[in-house]
């Protein structure tokens, strides 16, 4: 499945896991910064072999800084905050799936694509150049002028 977000295809992607299974499947996804709070960018289909009772899921550890949540009865992860690459390009979600007194674990990595939504910075907000009448020709160029764009901190 997949949308339109600002131009852009955006997927998401289905991570199946059974209960009671050691192996932890990994499964990786990406999502652009700009996408809407809301958004689902994967899901997590549980498979109970002794077809017992319903089973729910949660992210695991869950903490308030994390821009995600799952849904307790559908497994569906959605975006909760915003994203940013700059400051985080990549997040790793563990998710459960409990049917009672068992569970199964999956890793979910989102990666946080990188958009150009930062301006250059320069050293200085004005420059002046004194150039001569007569350049010689070919040459390198008048003048050299450097900027930085922050870049990813986590």
């Amino acid at each position: 499945m997949g949308g339109i977000k600002g131009g852009r295809e955006t997927f998401f992607s289905t991570l199946q896991l059974k209960v009671g299974l050691c192996p932890l499947p990994n499964t990786l996804v990406s999502c652009i910064p700009d996408a809407l709070l809301g958004s689902e960018i994967a899901q997590v289909t549980g498979n109970d072999v002794d077809s017992g009772p319903v089973l729910w899921y949660v992210l695991s550890p869950s903490g308030p800084q994390d821009p995600f949540s799952v849904g307790r009865y559908g497994g569906r992860v959605s975006l909760t905050g915003p994203l940013d690459f700059e400051q985080c390009d990549r997040y790793q979600l563990q998710l459960l799936a409990h049917d009672g007194p068992h569970e199964g674990r999956a890793n979910l990595t989102v990666l946080v694509e990188d958009v150009n939504d930062n301006a250059p910075a320069f050293s200085q907000s004005l420059y002046q150049v004194l150039t001569p009448m007569d350049p010689p020709t070919p040459g390198p160029g008048l003048f050299l002028l450097e900027g930085s764009i922050r870049a990813s901190s986590c």
